[in-house]
């Protein structure tokens, strides 16, 4: 079948697939044959929310989740909702991207949703009731917006697309961003879904909610003699990728590299 796909693909030299799930060991893309480990999706499944709460939160997390709280609700009004297409998710969406891009900068990290054209594309969910099922989750302080999660939801399932976070430095002792998922999560499980996505790569997010993680791997599937050659230099840069960020010294010199060079090309310009 995969021959037959790559056969029609007149001019391709290689079929290029990231990010491609072994789900419970089984790989559906085994025909491919060369891959390489990319990272790991992480998921939370639960049948409610009290078997969330039971396995993921101990004594001391609950402890500290409540302190974390006093501190927020010390601060002035917290609020939480979770709101559909309308106008009012479409202003949060845009305070959403705003937080963001003040992350990114701070990253060094260029803004992949700087283009209006993406931006667009992610508030188009938010206009019209579509199968996707858009769902905006907000916490607010004193009325301004300091959490956002952009989910899209199907059947049991619901994703979560893009998180952010008031840079405010005098609220965050009361952690709104955890404050956020803590609702969020049991707004999640105490309804009618049984598995959160919380997309790939690790964070202290989804070490802290997530009681599932699968293997993506890239595949890559060569058409031609050009295509093998491309297919195993793209395996060499994906391996050194790999082995860097698994190498904590390493990784944190490549971000301070990167970091500098990006400055210093803005400088330029």
């Amino acid at each position: 079948l995969w021959q037959r796909m790559g056969r029609a693909m007149i001019g391709a030299d290689v079929l290029y697939l990231p990010g491609m799930p072994q789900m419970d060991g089984a790989s559906l893309f085994d025909e491919l044959g060369c891959y390489v480990p990319q990272e790991f999706l992480y998921r939370a499944e639960f049948s409610s929310w009290e078997e969330c709460e039971k396995i993921q939160r101990t004594r001391s997390r609950k402890k500290h989740d409540k302190q974390q709280a006093a501190k927020l609700r010390a601060m002035g009004e917290v609020s939480f909702e979770e709101l559909g297409p309308g106008v009012k998710a479409l202003d949060a969406i845009d305070k959403m991207f705003a937080q963001k891009a003040i992350r990114f900068e701070q990253m060094g990290i260029k803004d992949p949703f700087a283009d209006e054209d993406t931006r667009e594309f992610y508030k188009d969910l938010f206009r019209e009731n579509n199968a996707l099922g858009a769902k905006l989750q907000v916490l607010s302080l004193n009325g301004e917006i300091v959490a956002t999660r952009y989910n899209l939801s199907y059947m049991e399932k619901i994703f979560v697309l893009i998180t952010s976070m008031s840079e405010r430095a005098e609220i965050r002792p009361g952690s709104p961003g955890k404050q956020s998922i803590l609702h969020g999560m049991a707004s999640i499980f105490q309804s009618e879904f049984s598995i959160h996505d919380m997309g790939a790569g690790f964070s202290d997010e989804k070490g802290r909610w997530c009681n599932k993680k699968y293997q993506l791997n890239t595949c890559y599937l060569a058409l031609n003699k050009k295509g093998k050659m491309a297919a195993k230099l793209h395996r060499m840069k994906a391996r050194a990728r790999n082995a860097i960020k698994d190498n904590e010294r390493l990784f944190k010199l490549f971000k301070a590299v990167r970091l500098a060079l990006r400055k210093n090309i803005s400088n330029r310009t």
